[in-house]
């Protein structure tokens, strides 16, 4: 009898210490205030959206390949609905897909950039997806005839058997005289093939020395500007307080 007495008391406290601790808010009714988190405000710039930029990171003919990071610097504030999206100064680092020294259209260098992050002032930064855009030149216009060389009141050439007075009459005609050494035509036939051979190294000197140069096709501070290929989602706040911070130099 006593230890089932035992048994029943160690029952009811095990229930006891197994029941919840109610809130005596929820007993009453009264619901549990729970804190609110609001979205962040965010600014979206769709895409096709210009921005205009300058280049940091100089492109050249030979040490620079597809697959090379590049960066540039936006000049000119982005804005979208009267907010600055996009503040002067912001950075975006890209990867260079495509590069030629000469077009086969135009003869002139051309590069295709997809730019990958946007950075800004703060520390910030952004996924990108943009492609820069570049205006090509026109090729030169080579059917553009040249001017009338053929003087309209031209005298016509004076014939050699005519006289000061327009007569004509047949003129004696000396034998040549012997001239001492080689022909004037084996002469004239080495100069020239002298000259040839000169102008065809010159031209391979030329070419090789070109070939070899690292020039620079896109110097730093070139201006050109790229569009996004799909929506950009900036952070309002972000945006602010990077547009109150300095920019970096």
């Amino acid at each position: 009898m006593r230890e089932r007495l035992l048994d029943v008391l160690l029952i009811v406290t095990v229930c006891a210490a197994e029941i919840p601790f109610a809130d005596a808010q929820s007993v009453a009714g009264t619901p549990v205030p729970q804190p609110t988190v609001s979205a962040a405000e965010v600014v979206v710039l769709p895409a096709g959206t210009a921005v205009p930029l300058t280049l940091v990171t100089p492109i050249k003919s030979k040490s620079t390949k597809p697959g090379d990071t590049v960066h540039a610097q936006v000049a000119f504030p982005v804005t979208s609905g009267g907010q600055v999206a996009i503040p002067a100064g912001a950075y975006v680092e890209g990867v260079i897909s495509k590069l030629a020294a000469r077009t086969p259209q135009a003869g002139q260098p051309d590069v295709q950039i997809h730019f990958t992050r946007l950075f800004f002032s703060n520390g910030y930064s952004v996924p990108l997806d943009a492609e820069n855009t570049q205006a090509k030149a026109a090729p030169p216009d080579i059917a553009t005839p040249r001017s009338e060389r053929t003087a309209v009141n031209a005298a016509p050439p004076a014939d050699p058997a005519q006289d000061s007075f327009g007569f004509t009459g047949q003129q004696s005609q000396l034998p040549p005289l012997q001239q001492p050494g080689p022909s004037p035509a084996v002469v004239g036939g080495a100069v020239a093939g002298g000259f040839v051979a000169f102008l065809v190294a010159t031209l391979a000197w030329a070419h090789h020395r070109r070939s070899s140069i690292d020039y620079v096709l896109f110097d730093a501070g070139w201006q050109f500007q790229m569009v996004l290929a799909s929506p950009l989602t900036l952070n309002l706040a972000e945006i602010n307080t990077a547009a109150a911070s300095p920019a970096v130099k």
